[in-house]
């Protein structure tokens, strides 16, 4: 049993640190909880913890990336990024209207 709950904390710390196309993590946790009868309650607090470290480690990752890269992509980067944030809600609508 331990064992399972060991996978299932590294599968969600793992999946957090993708930025795209991973199964969400509750998905991850309900498939261990109802499978393998682990313990609900450590199960979702040490699900939650991994998932914001995973999410962390995405974020500082990402930074530590960009700053390898020369400053023309570095510029054209923080470009779309501001873009991208005045058109939050145009993204928002196109995002939710491919579902």
């Amino acid at each position: 049993m331990v064992g399972w709950f060991v996978l299932a904390i590294a599968l969600v710390f793992a999946i957090n640190m993708v930025p795209a196309l991973m199964p969400a993590t509750w998905m991850v946790l309900s498939f261990f909880y109802i499978q393998f009868d682990l313990p609900l309650l450590p199960l979702a607090a040490f699900g939650a913890l991994t998932s914001g470290l995973g999410r962390a480690v995405l974020a500082i990752g990402s930074t530590r990336i960009v700053e390898l890269l020369p400053s023309s992509r570095q510029s054209h980067l923080l470009e779309l990024g501001m873009l991208l944030n005045d058109h939050r809600n145009l993204l928002a609508i196109l995002c939710s209207s491919t579902r």
